[in-house]
């Protein structure tokens, strides 16, 4: 899509919607990958290599555990991860293992992308504002690059965009987390 922006084809609108749709489908792949991990660690399904990892409840199959874990709700936020996930898990499981393993650095990886999945989905003052304090503040970039869609699509290194940046950062925390 790049190319095709950089020879014309398309406007720069065009390949801004392109990146923010990408980075909001992957958000919502990664809180349904922590849901996936949480219900299918509840039911046994999966096991952790960590005996520390045990749930409180037995529950053995998916369908009543989504419902538990969802509540009344038709879904379940699992991000800012603090707030929900680790809340969650603090009752679901011995010492909230595996979720409560995640150190802070770790933890600021899923935090970031619900800052920037905020600031694409509401355009709001306060979504501006957390966006622009974490990801823009002090640093000396274009203009086009002050937005969230423009942001994604700038170079954090030579061949890395900041999208793919974020994206292998939060990779490689669920990854740590579904160990």
């Amino acid at each position: 899509m790049d190319r095709v922006f950089s020879q014309g084809v398309i406007p720069r609108g065009d390949i801004e919607r392109v990146y923010a749709g990408g980075f909001l489908a992957f958000h919502t792949y990664l809180e349904s990958s922590i849901e996936r991990l949480f219900v299918g660690l509840l039911v046994g399904r999966f096991v952790s290599q960590y005996s520390t990892v045990r749930p409180l409840i037995n529950v053995s199959v998916d369908n009543v555990a989504y419902r538990i874990v969802r509540g009344e709700r038709g879904y379940a936020a699992w991000l800012p991860y603090k707030r929900y996930t680790v809340r969650r898990a603090k009752a679901f499981f011995s010492r909230g293992k595996p979720f409560t393993d995640l150190a802070n650095p770790q933890i600021k990886v899923f935090d970031r992308l619900t800052i920037l999945r905020n600031a694409l989905a509401h355009d709001s003052y306060s979504t501006r504002r957390e966006f622009r304090l974490t990801f823009t503040e002090g640093k000396a970039l274009p203009p086009d690059e002050l937005r969230p869609s423009g942001y994604l699509r700038g170079l954090h290194a030579v061949g890395q965009t900041r999208l793919d940046l974020l994206l292998s950062d939060a990779v490689r925390t669920a990854r740590f987390l579904a160990k």
